[in-house]
């Protein structure tokens, strides 16, 4: 499940920009990949689960991210290093409703044939 903290005023239940990070998060899908192909590289049978949380203010601006370790089975600190990099340089939305964002996103990581 993918949390998100900013919610609407209008309607608590439905999330503010849950699915506007989401569709970034898809269209950049094959750039994370990467930060755990280069991982594998060197680390053979690497696979797993791996809950990447990005903070974001409310400007869409980034504040942080990493990896939630205690949801990992992947905790790497070059993925780690990797996806953050990766994050800063991507656009996300602003927020409709002015509060930053803690987003989680799970990866399931499975070698390449």
């Amino acid at each position: 499940m993918v949390m998100n903290n900013a919610m609407t005023a209008k309607d608590a239940g439905s999330s503010d920009r849950l699915y506007s990070i989401l569709e970034v998060v898809k269209s950049n899908r094959d750039s994370f990949r990467c930060c755990f192909d280069l991982y594998a590289r060197n680390n053979r049978g690497a696979k797993g689960r791996l809950a990447f949380q990005i903070k974001l203010d409310p400007e869409g601006k980034f504040m942080e991210a990493k990896i939630k370790q205690d949801e990992s089975d992947i905790t790497a600190g070059e993925v780690e290093s990797c996806m953050t990099d990766l994050v800063k340089t991507i656009s996300w939305p602003k927020s409709p409703s002015g509060k930053e964002t803690l987003y989680t996103h799970r990866f399931d990581f499975k070698p390449k044939n």
